[in-house]
Parts: structure tokens; sequence; C-alpha cells
């Protein structure tokens, strides 16, 4: 064993599983990504090449099934491997196990993802069993036909006076798993709220979006006057294959937010499964998001809050480099959380919006009448030093548009970042700063942006803003760089732009868009997701523990740590990667997997680090009754 470390340890770092002693030494290895599979017993590298930009789920993948006397996993810088060396030998090994046992070592390349799952290759029993149902893209028509799937949606729309939809980004989002089920002859039964009535409210009702839903989704789209009761178990029991009936507001109900269980069984009552869609309310654990999971399995999320997790967290946590935020908004104090979080992750961070003023006066600069909040000059004073101190290049604008009153006519005028005049306040980022911006914008991959850069209600103020939404919308289409609308006002202003379409991804939360881009955790709201890049609402580990215990600098050092025969592997900057063929529920495991991550911290620099696997998988698995 010592030989095998020594021969490979000039290779960098890496991680060695001694799989000897382990009950079922059978495994299945997915590969997703470009890797290196390298087998002493013919000598040679045979190169397993897949799309680095998968789209998830196993699928995609590509299986391999070994047995193995040990998992070596090396984490690389370059794009080729150099050879295996000439002084390995493969390990001396007993006749009984001879015919079956082969050595084999793994490097895993940038933007690789790799998944360890227990497999047995010859037990024709496991090979016909169904994988884990973890997304509603993992249900086919033999789960879907003829059953009635409760979809929690958010369909928080704003409506005009006369209850007119003023835009229906939400509505649209929530199309392709409704039209997924639909495909697949299911019943759809949905689910959302609207506002925040105090009880029942007609301003509220949601029977003003089933015009917009049906022509969106090609079907008829039955409405209920109540959520709950004889009526809509009239109309759900009367519901075709590929039918839609939309429920009224669940939040006409009190019980809904204090997520009552009797009401929540109420609403699961009409159902057989259950997709969560619904990320705008992601950070809040009520009855229809929560509380009906008791009640209804599988419990699986949708293609939008897949897809707002892959972006939020799972882009965020590895993104391609340079990587670079930028926030704006009114005021320090509703984005300390975001701006600390990013300053541990970010290459460059931009500001803009009415918090900069805040900053300015800091630095003792005339501000005029210009927004500060005079309570966290000292807090705007320690995120610019922090910035420094992590080499993160914190920008804020040299040139302000001022305003002699805030109203869309105001006077106007462009001056100095330093030297606001008396009687007058900043509303928007100047032209010289939008140059600098732009230019720096230019040599990111990844950016993400949360919060206008001034008033943009008001035209005369809305220059910024929107030079910041066509730059995204160029460098996303010309040079394929990863660029997240991060909720609220920002996605106004890309709406209004007119450029939506030519972003990344435009995510339709906005508090739980906060919360994620925060490092808070998220509820458990009972569902299960591919977990791919912290993927997962349920994943403890990459979501709760390693954010709470780990900083982000340390977990960059991280490569991957595999766990096999445990529910998941720790993957790149502390990520959670999906294992195939999981047997139990996610969440189990972390502990381990942490103890695991703990030690390859301590050792990466220095020496390969050897996790005996028998000891781990005692904790985690049941013994069998032969054992």
């Amino acid at each position: 064993m010592n030989q095998i470390k020594k021969s490979f340890s000039a290779f960098g770092p890496a991680i060695m599983i001694d799989m000897n002693n382990a009950r079922n030494r059978s495994v299945q290895l997915s590969v997703r990504g470009n890797c290196f599979f390298y087998s002493p017993n013919n000598d040679k590298v045979e190169i397993i090449q897949k799309a680095a930009a998968f789209k998830g789920g196993s699928r995609d993948a590509t299986a391999i099934g070994v047995v193995a006397d040990f998992l070596l996993l090396f984490l690389f810088d370059r794009a080729k491997p150099p050879p295996p060396p000439a002084s390995y030998k493969e390990r001396e090994r007993s006749p009984r196990r001879r015919s079956h046992i082969e050595s084999f070592a793994v490097w895993s390349l940038p933007n690789s993802n790799l998944a360890l799952a227990p497999k047995s290759i010859s037990d024709p029993r496991e090979q016909g069993e169904m994988a884990t149902k973890r997304s509603v893209g993992t249900l086919g028509e033999a789960d879907l036909r003829g059953k009635k799937v409760f979809v929690r949606a958010d369909l928080n729309v704003p409506l005009d006076d006369a209850q007119k939809i003023t835009d229906d980004t939400r509505i649209r989002a929530s199309v392709p798993t409704i039209k997924f089920l639909l495909g697949n002859g299911a019943k759809v039964i949905l689910a959302s709220h609207l506002g925040r009535p105090k009880g029942v409210t007609p301003k509220y009702s949601l029977k003003p979006l089933v015009p917009r839903l049906s022509e969106l989704l090609g079907v008829d789209v039955v409405m209920s006057n109540d959520c709950i009761g004889e009526e809509v178990e009239k109309l759900a029991a009367a519901l075709p294959d590929g039918g839609v009936l939309l429920l009224e507001n669940v939040r006409f109900y009190k019980e809904e937010e204090k997520n009552d269980p009797d009401f929540a069984k109420k609403l699961a009552s009409v159902a057989d499964l259950y997709v969560n869609d619904a990320f705008g309310t992601a950070h809040r654990a009520h009855a229809s998001t929560e509380g009906v999971t008791k009640f209804l399995k599988p419990a699986v999320a949708g293609f939008l809050m897949q897809k707002e997790l892959d972006y939020l967290v799972g882009a965020v946590a590895n993104p391609k480099k340079p990587f670079a935020a930028i926030v704006g908004g009114s005021k320090v104090s509703s984005k300390i959380g975001v701006i600390e979080s990013l300053l541990a992750k970010v290459d460059v961070l931009i500001l803009g919006g009415g918090m900069i003023f805040t900053f300015y006066k800091a630095q003792g600069y005339a501000v005029g009448k210009s927004l500060v909040e005079e309570d966290k000059l000292e807090l705007a004073t320690s995120l610019i030093e922090k910035a420094k101190t992590k080499g993160v290049a914190l920008l804020l604008p040299t040139d302000v548009v001022v305003a002699d009153k805030f109203a869309a006519d105001a006077e106007s005028k462009i001056v100095p970042a330093s030297s606001i005049p008396d009687g007058w306040m900043g509303l928007d980022v100047g032209p010289d700063a939008i140059k600098t911006f732009n230019e720096t914008l230019d040599t990111t991959k990844t950016i993400i942006w949360n919060g206008p850069m001034g008033v943009f209600e008001f035209e005369k103020f809305a220059a910024g803003t929107d030079a910041i939404a066509k730059k995204l919308a160029e460098l996303t289409t010309t040079k394929g760089v990863t660029t997240i609308i991060g909720g609220g006002d920002s996605v106004a202003a890309v709406e209004k732009a007119g450029l939506a379409d030519k972003m990344s991804h435009i995510s339709t939360g906005g508090g739980a868009s906060l919360e994620l881009l925060e490092g808070k955790t998220l509820p458990d709201l009972g569902v299960t997701l591919q977990c791919r890049g912290c993927m997962n609402l349920r994943c403890r580990i990459c979501l709760k523990e390693l954010r709470i215990t780990r900083s982000n600098q340390e977990l960059s050092m991280l490569g991957a740590v595999l766990v096999p025969e445990s529910e998941f592997a720790l993957g790149q900057n502390g990520s959670c990667i999906d294992a195939t063929n999981i047997r139990r529920p996610i969440g189990g495991g972390s502990r381990e997997t942490l103890a695991l991550a703990d030690a390859y911290i301590r050792d990466h620099s220095s020496r390969p680090t050897l996790f005996p696997l028998a000891p781990l998988r005692r904790r985690l698995l049941p013994r069998s009754p032969s054992s």
C-alpha cells in the first residue's frame, strides 16, 4: 500500500480509499464530464469523454462497473494528466480474490463530476430495480399515466386594476413541468398563492390567470372556487388524463402559512404524488410546500426548482472564473448578507444603486442629499477592508448622475462621485463608471446580478441599469459567459429592456434567491432533487453543515471526496454530487463525509490521504445477517 501511495504521490493531491475490507467491493462509477480511467492490467489509460455541460440525470452519464482494491482520485490543474508511473505495480492479491479484483485510478479534470454508489454488478435483482425517483425528470409514463399530481407552482404574478396580468414570467416558467406531466398522461392539480390576502379576498383570486394558463398549456384549465373541500374532490375525480385543475389561492386559508397538518392533509387528499416547482416560496415551509409531502410520495422537484438551484447554488458554488457579482439596491442593510457571502467567492464585486452613498460617506466624500444609512458607515468601511484582504476587486462608481429632487422630471447632471453638491442626490451611476464596469465584465466568465444601478423606474436615471443589462446580454450571446439575474428589481429591469431571453438564467425567486446568495439554509421541504453541485434542498452537507463549519477558502482546496457505500460524495468546492441507484434518502452520512473532508483539508498539501472504508461503512450501512 505504501508503494502505491509513493508511486502516485508525484501526481499531486490524491485520495486513496482502501476497499479490501468492504463487504460490497463492487461499485458503479458514474462519470460526468471528462475523466481518465487507468487500469494497470493493460497498462494504458482509457479516456472517457462526455460533454462537460451535461443536462442532468444518470442517463446522461457514462457508467463503469468495477471491482477495486483501492480508489485513487487525483486532481489536476492542467487539461491532460501525465502518464501513469512506470514503477506502479499491482498489489499482491490472494488466489481467492485474483479472479475479480482490479486496482484502478481515476483522474478528475476541471469541471468533471464523479459519483460513486454501491452496486452489485452480478446481482440480477438489483439490476431490475427502478432508480430512486429524485426529480420530475426521472418520472416516466408508467409512473404518471392516470395519476393525479399535486403541483405547487409560483403563479404570484402582478395584476393591474383591471385584473389583467402585467408580467407573466412566473406563469411561463412553470409551463415546462406541467407540460411534461401532461405529456405523460398525468392529471395535474395546480396550486399557488397570489399576494398576501387576509382571508378570502376577491382581488387575490387566481381566476384571472386561467385564460393565460390555458393558452400556454394548450388545454382548457378548469378552475375551482376553493382549494379544499367537496367541490375540489369532485373536480379532481372528473379530471381526464392530460387535464389541469387550478385550485383557488391557498393563502385564503391562514392555515397555509402556519403549515397546519390538517390543512396539508386536505390539500393532499385529492392527489397521488407531489411536485414542487415553486422556487419563489422555497424559503418558506408552508402547508402546500412542505406539509403535503408528509402525505404524498414520491415528492419531487420540478424543472424550474431544479434549474434555479442549479444556477443560484451550483454555478455560484463552483463558477467558471473569473467570477463577478453586481449588487445594487437602495440600502446596504438589505444586502449585507449577500455582499459578505459573495466576497468569499467572487473575483470582482461591482456595487451600484443607493447603497453606494453610504460607502462614499464612509470614505469621507460629500454626498449631498443622497440616501445614507448613518448606522452602517462602519460596516461599509469593514466591507471595503474585507475585500482588500480577500483580494477581491471592489468597484464603486467613479461618477454619478445627481438630481435636485426625487422625481422623473428632476433636473440632473453628472458629477464626480467624490464631490456631490449640497442639495443634490445621486440617482444613477455615471458614464465613466459604466465604461469601467463594462471593461471589467469583459474579462469574466460568470456574472451574477442582484439589484439595479439606479432609479430605473425613472427614464432619466435608468442608463446605468440598462447598460448593465445590455452588457450581460452581449457577453452571454457572444462569449458564452454565464449570466444569472438573481431575482428582484434586476429581473424587472431586464424584462423592461426586453433582454430576458438573452441571459443564461432569470431567477423567479425574490426572497429565496437572496437567501441562497447569502448562503442561508433553505428549509427541508421534503422533496428530493437531482443533486448536482449543491442542488438538493435536503442535502445537509451542501446547504447547511459545510456552509456553517467550513470557510469557502478552505473548501476551494477540496477537489472531491468520494465515499463508497454512502449516500453522497463530496465534490468540487464542497458541493454534493449525485450518486446513482441510492438505496436510502439523502441526509445521512454527513458527519462521516465531513470527517473525510477535514482530513483532506489537513493533509492535501503534503501527501495523499488514506481513508479506510470498513469503519466508515459500518457506521453508514446496516449489517447483513451473514456478516
